[in-house]
Order: structure tokens, then C-alpha cells, then sequence
């Protein structure tokens, strides 16, 4: 479902916001899901807010996984 949320059909808020906000309440972020957050926050049928988020939680995720490759 995370997956399909964070797709690049949306053209609405509605699928993309519950996946957002399901990761934000820790459901687990792999490198698919990554990639689908930094698309969604270049995507400009979304509005600003998802985008900041869905960038923020992309952000996170890359600094996790660069402390876990030291």
C-alpha cells in the first residue's frame, strides 16, 4: 500500500498523505520506498506540503543509511 501511495499517478494528496504519514509513524523504509520519496517530492502535482514531507522523510532515510556505512 506504501508503495502504491508514493506512485507517480496521483494526481491528488489523498494516497500519497496516508503513505506519508504511515511512514512517519515507523513503518519501515527500504530503497523502493526511498526512491518512490524522492520522486514524490519533485513531483509538482503534489502540493508543497506532501513534497516537503515525502523530502524530509527521503532525507532521514539517506543520513541513516549513510551512518550505518561507517
Amino acid at each position: 500500500m506504501v508503495v502504491e501511495g508514493l506512485g507517480p499517478h496521483w494526481f491528488s494528496d489523498y494516497w500519497p498523505s496516508l503513505a506519508i504519514a504511515w511512514l512517519e509513524d515507523g513503518f519501515p523504509i527500504d530503497v523502493e520506498i526511498a526512491s518512490l520519496l524522492e520522486a514524490a517530492s519533485d513531483n509538482t502535482a503534489l502540493s508543497q506540503q506532501v513534497r516537503h514531507k515525502a523530502f524530509a522523510l527521503f532525507v532521514a532515510w539517506r543520513r541513516g543509511q549513510l551512518v550505518r556505512g561507517q
